[in-house]
């Protein structure tokens, strides 16, 4: 069973309760739900899941341990991060029984929600009018209730209400996968119904709601942004280093090159990375914010290619980031339609005085070397790359002035100032209020999304014909 695996793995890398609730993210009255089996998160539909992987394995590589991860799960230590994180899933949940089909699904996320919260049948039943025998059934492998039912509705808002009331919303939050200040920020019961439901996770209804609001009400950039000056100082923008190595060194030379492009108006910038992108986080994203401000209030123009491929909601976090520089006009962003490659990584920020490129194994990034290449002739050859993988991608989102309604049969819903058309080929949303504004997708997952969101968050409109 999953407890009796997570305690051997945690005694062969020597974490403790404390050290793995640390690294997982997860409270550490949560892991110790998880090793004394009182609590058995799902194999694909917890976001709990996810987390444990991570964190013994960030663990493990933290101190020295991969190895002994590696023997005791029976992987090779060469196979890569992903492979390993694969390996570690696969093992841990061995001979633990996993849900298959909805209805079990249903049942193993309410009974999560249940055990959490401390409530017997019999005081779901009493709090929530719905009757003892049905919920005794939602408990069984019976059907579940229909995503729009009142009994559905009626059973999560009693949930919730209980689990304010027995202090566990945290607990509640953390099993689906978001935080109590996002959850306060949205309709917290249906967004309940759809986690119970399996339509979508609780975190990818926050972040599309952040989507939508960041169309409606744009925030170019945060404030408090180091100046520009202090960012791109001389030192770095005049230097003329061939090659960069490790994370550190990507920083710095990204800082040369978006530095020379800002000073350079309305030229134009060809980005593209399928590496981690852990470079971009803590201390330098404000820098590498105030280094694309320049640009761009310099007119220089940007094409990107998102890499969205390895996880779906990484798409929603492309979109919330940088759906403000969308509407600029001068950033055009594109996905590509086939996979990326899991053995290796490649990075591609080119301009017009100067490119960094970067290869290296799937995992190696903190060791890899980046090229920073100003020869014309090499510049050449890597924009020819560039434009050959441009014409295999496809559009993320299309920005235009004013309202477009789609054409052919589009479901319609509409409020507070926002439109959004739905079907299964492509979607609009509507900016009403000035200055109108139309964002018109195609990919198969935001379509899902868009479509999940309006039904649950918005009201039915006249149909589009």
């Amino acid at each position: 069973m999953l407890k009796d695996r997570l305690k051997t793995i945690m005694k062969a890398i020597d974490a403790t309760t404390r050290s793995l609730a640390e690294y997982t993210g997860i409270s550490y009255p949560n892991i110790g739900k998880i090793t004394n089996g009182s609590r058995v998160p799902t194999k694909k539909l917890s976001s709990t899941t996810p987390k444990l992987v991570n964190g013994i394995y960030g663990f493990a590589e933290t101190n020295n341990k991969l190895g002994v991860l590696c023997e005791t799960v029976g992987c090779d230590t060469t196979i890569g991060e992903k492979e390993i994180k694969k390996a570690l899933l696969d093992w841990l949940y061995e001979d633990t029984p996993q849900p298959e089909s909805g209805d079990v699904r249903f049942r193993e996320r309410f009974l999560e929600i249940q055990t959490i919260v401390g409530a017997e049948v019999i005081e779901i039943a009493r709090h929530s009018g719905v009757s003892l025998e049905i919920v005794k059934k939602i408990t069984s492998s019976a059907r579940a209730p229909s995503r729009y039912s009142e009994v559905l509705n009626s059973i999560s808002e009693t949930l919730l209400s209980l689990a304010e009331e027995n202090g566990v919303m945290p607990e509640v939050c953390e099993a689906m996968g978001i935080t109590e200040q996002e959850l306060s920020e949205m309709n917290a019961v249906p967004v309940l119904m759809d986690w119970l439901k399996g339509r979508t996770s609780a975190a990818d209804s926050y972040i599309m709601s952040q989507v939508v609001g960041s169309m409606m009400n744009p925030t170019m950039l945060p404030a408090g942004l180091p100046a520009f000056e202090r960012v791109a100082v001389p030192e770095i923008l005049d230097e003329s280093e061939p090659a960069y190595v490790g994370t550190g060194g990507l920083q710095r030379a990204v800082i040369r090159f978006l530095g020379n492009a800002a000073r350079r108006p309305r030229s134009e910038l060809l980005l593209y990375s399928d590496q981690d992108m852990e470079w971009m986080q803590a201390s330098f994203t404000p820098k590498w914010l105030s280094l694309m401000r320049e640009c761009l209030q310099n007119g220089v123009k940007m094409k990107i290619i998102h890499n969205i491929d390895r996880d779906p909601s990484e798409m929603l976090f492309a979109l919330k980031s940088w759906m403000p520089l969308y509407m600029t006009g001068l950033v055009e962003p594109y996905y590509r339609t086939d996979k990326s490659g899991e053995r290796f990584r490649h990075t591609m920020f080119i301009g017009e005085s100067g490119c960094i490129e970067g290869y290296c194994a799937a995992g190696a990034e903190r060791d890899c070397i980046y090229h920073y290449i100003t020869d014309t002739e090499k510049l050449g050859h890597i924009r020819d790359s560039y434009d050959k993988m441009l014409s295999g991608a496809a559009p993320l989102v299309t920005v235009e002035k004013g309202i477009s309604s789609p054409k052919g049969d589009h479901n319609v819903y509409e409020n507070g100032g926002i439109r959004i058309y739905t079907s299964v080929r492509s979607a609009a949303v509507c900016k009403l209020t000035e200055p109108q504004m139309t964002f018109k997708f195609r990919h198969p997952y935001l379509l899902k999304m868009l479509s999940q969101y309006a039904q649950t968050f918005m009201k039915t409109s006249e149909k589009n014909e």
